[in-house]
């Protein structure tokens, strides 16, 4: 898996889509990516996946880190590796955006969760994230 680390400028938000594990009944936040093809590098598939689930095009991406994740999601076990990337919009002007409706079939829809104030009681998944995400903060 590969995922976009996209912060807003000045602050310490990221945008993360809200998602819910309808058999535990959970909501959670996770930031914007998916999975990576195979021949495809990392980087292209953030890239590709910002395209097809926000419809957005991204300018400078860097690797960030890597997150090893083993979750059960929907009653299934999972066991993901997640590539992370610092990445900024092409267009600056979506940083001022409050939210991003999703272009996909099943669209998850984006907003800013600042990860110095309160989550309200929302888990950020990959575990870890925050940490990666406060070193190019």
């Amino acid at each position: 898996m590969a995922l976009a680390l996209l912060r807003r400028p000045g602050t310490d938000e990221i945008l993360v889509s809200n998602s819910r594990d309808e058999v535990a009944g959970v909501d959670f936040q996770r930031p914007f990516g998916g999975g990576v093809d195979f021949g495809e590098r990392g980087e292209d598939a953030a890239r590709r996946e910002l395209v097809e689930e926000l419809g957005v095009e991204l300018g400078r991406v860097r690797f960030a880190g890597v997150v090893e994740n083993i979750y059960t999601f929907e009653g299934e076990s999972g066991h993901e590796i997640l590539l992370l990337y610092e990445a900024e919009f092409a267009d600056p002007a979506l940083y001022a955006r409050e939210v991003f409706a999703g272009v996909e079939a099943e669209p998850k829809t984006g907003v800013w969760r600042d990860l110095s104030g309160p989550d309200g009681g929302l888990p950020l998944h990959p575990p870890g994230l925050a940490e990666i995400v406060a070193k190019f903060g």
